[in-house]
């Protein structure tokens, strides 16, 4: 790196917003308050504003997609073979502004198209959006284009305003104009695509790229690896899509996870931490950044993958980008395979489900939950916990992002991956992936049957779920 090149995760493109960097700012001091920073703000936008009414725009440096350190070391001793492998992945996906999938062999057979997953497959899609689902978007979209069908309904093409975080649709309406001015579309015409434009809008991945660098980037960075300028004063970390491993998810591991997943953090986002709900975004918008998040993690494990091969045989096969491209894509594909689904229906939580479900967290021989989670689930269990070289106690595992594990203190009530019941009845049954939370739904006894039944998992959730009634002590 050179003396001139920006640090890791601040490299943004040529259009972010003072609100987005004022965010930033504030994040970056959690601990103290700036006197001065309205001051500054004031003064920085005031002589924004007069250069860009001047006719000048700051440059900032465009991003790029860099290589993980891991991958990095892998390739060190061959730099044509890191060099090949750059050049790989940014022909199977794009650059930051303008990701998109290359048609690997393995979906031009298929007649996929992951760059459209509205789209039927065989249609120029991938056909993972149902007709039910393309509905909902639809009547979403009418909500969130309210004025613009408006002002496209009464005629006032010139009143149509669509906003900058979407310029997909932007050029799309223009060259719509282009063609009334031309005289190829006569107002009729021009109302009937206007509507349907803006009614069945879907943001391309490099839609969604320009909203995930406003919305996103300052936490998860360029690549989502977690490393975003804001990333360093967050605790938890933001995640790190690049390993392909989610933890809240309907899924028995390992799993990817299903667009449903994905969509369901977006919209609530994700209780004690910093990712916040997305619910103020159309539901297309959220589709969207869940399609970029997808190709970030992707392209990350196929990175991962590659570099793990390399340093194992020496060698990078011609190819090999796209090979594991369409073999990872497969397993987000797959996903709704592994869907948990309780054997019975939630039962109503009684004293005695519940005195059975403490029974279970406390057995050694059943749940185990106390050596982690502590007697009275305060996440101070034994075996979570050990004693480091320092002398002093320190958490006994990392996930699997290389991070401290702290096991969870049940009894503040908050559940990250969701507090339905059903939520707490997946997590116990498979577990949380990248950590050393176990399935207990796959556990079984030396004879081979399952070692926890449907209705003790269901105990556990519920005595979990009393834990959180009474105040912890402070």
């Amino acid at each position: 790196m050179s003396v001139t090149d920006p640090p890791r995760g601040s490299r943004l493109d040529s259009a972010d917003p003072p609100a987005t960097l004022v965010r930033s700012a504030r994040s970056a001091r959690p601990l103290e308050r700036d006197p001065l920073l309205p001051i500054r703000v004031l003064f920085g936008s005031a002589a924004l504003s007069m250069l860009t009414a001047c006719g000048f725009e700051p440059e900032v440096p465009a991003r790029t997609y860099g290589l993980a350190q891991e991958t990095r070391a892998a390739f060190a001793s061959d730099s044509e073979a890191l060099l090949k492998l750059e050049a790989g992945l940014l022909d199977v996906f794009g650059p930051p502004a303008a990701p998109r999938y290359a048609r690997v062999a393995a979906w031009e057979d298929a007649g996929i198209d992951p760059n459209r997953p509205d789209l039927a497959t065989g249609g120029g899609g991938s056909g993972e959006i149902s007709d039910a689902e393309r509905a909902l978007l639809r009547a979403d979209n009418r909500i969130h284009f309210e004025s613009q069908l408006a002002a496209v309904a009464r005629g006032d093409f010139d009143d149509v305003d669509v906003p900058a975080r979407r310029p997909g649709l932007r050029v799309a309406w223009r060259a719509l104009l282009d063609e009334r001015a031309a005289g190829r579309l006569d107002a009729d015409a021009l109302r009937a695509r206007g509507r349907e434009l803006f009614e069945g809008w879907y943001p391309s991945l490099a839609d969604s790229s320009a909203l995930y660098r406003v919305e996103c980037l300052h936490c998860h960075g360029v690549e989502g690896g977690g490393d975003g300028p804001s990333a360093q004063f967050l605790e938890p970390r933001p995640r790190d899509f690049r390993h392909g491993v989610f933890k809240y998810t309907a899924l028995a591991q390992p799993a990817r996870p299903r667009r449903e997943d994905l969509l369901r953090t977006l919209a609530d986002g994700l209780n004690g931490t910093s990712m916040p709900s997305f619910s103020r975004l159309s539901l297309a918008e959220r589709h969207g950044l869940a399609d970029l998040v997808r190709l970030l993690s992707i392209r990350g494990e196929v990175e991962r993958r590659l570099a793990a091969t390399f340093a194992d045989e020496g060698e990078l096969e011609d190819g090999a980008v796209a090979t594991e491209t369409a073999d990872v894509f497969e397993k987000w594909t797959t996903a709704r395979e592994k869907v948990v689904v309780a054997a019975t229906e939630a039962p109503v939580s009684t004293p005695e489900l519940v005195a059975l479900g403490s029974a279970l967290f406390h057995d050694a021989t059943k749940g185990n939950c106390s050596s982690c989670h502590g007697e009275s689930g305060a996440g101070d269990g034994a075996a979570a916990w050990k004693l480091g070289l320092s002398g002093r106690k320190e958490p006994a595992y990392l996930d699997a992002w290389g991070r401290p594990i702290l096991p969870r203190d049940l009894r503040l009530g908050i559940y990250r991956g969701g507090s339905r019941p059903i939520d707490l009845y997946r997590r116990i049954w498979s577990g949380i992936p990248g950590t050393p939370m176990p399935a207990l739904g796959s556990a079984k006894k030396p004879d081979g049957t399952q070692a926890v039944s449907d209705t003790e998992v269901w105990a556990l959730v519920h005595y979990v779920r009393s834990l959180a009634v009474a105040t912890p002590e402070r």
